[in-house]
């Protein structure tokens, strides 16, 4: 497993008592997004063109392990859907590399 320089700890906050959010790394240079720990793991990209105004967007070519994995995508979850184009790129949860969390998805509607 991979690590950067941390202590393998990630503070999480409690939302509203019934989610938890807390911060992850996404590629290399790493970017850092707040997320909620469920299920559905994606990330608004940049090309992101509807409801991603305010939110932290994923940039794959900024990453220099970012790769476009060839599919394309259409994820349900409690507020609706969204669609787009899957990447794969490096993943760091409390600095150490998550082979879970591998493919992540950068998300272009």
């Amino acid at each position: 497993m991979a690590k950067r320089t941390t202590n393998g700890n990630v503070p999480l906050v409690n939302c509203n008592a019934d989610l938890w959010s807390g911060k992850i790394d996404v590629g290399t240079p790493p970017q850092t997004f707040t997320v909620v720990f469920d299920t559905v793991n994606f990330l608004p990209s940049t090309e992101c063109l509807v409801n991603c105004v305010g939110h932290a967007q994923h940039d794959p070519a900024a990453s220099s392990y970012a790769k476009y994995s060839g599919q394309s995508l259409m994820l349900m979850y409690g507020a609706g859907e969204t669609a787009g184009e899957e990447y794969v790129d490096d993943v760091f949860v409390g600095g150490c590399e998550n082979d879970f969390l591998k493919s992540t998805c950068a998300l272009c509607p």
